[in-house]
């Protein structure tokens, strides 16, 4: 899980939340907050910092 510090919809606090909630449950979960200062749409635009956090799990399957 992926969230941004800067995400006002869907704060981290809310992020990890539901990681929380889910390694509760059992799932296996990672969860990597990175700054962006693009917010909640930082995903869309953001591809340097995404793209490393992305291939790391890619790189698990």
């Amino acid at each position: 899980m992926i969230g941004v510090s800067t995400d006002i919809l869907f704060p981290l606090s809310q992020q990890e939340e539901i990681a929380d909630g889910l390694s509760a449950a059992g799932v296996h979960v990672d969860f990597v907050a990175l700054d962006s200062p693009q917010g909640h749409d930082a995903f869309l635009v953001d591809i340097t910092r995404f793209g490393a956090a992305i291939s790391g799990f890619l790189r698990q399957l």
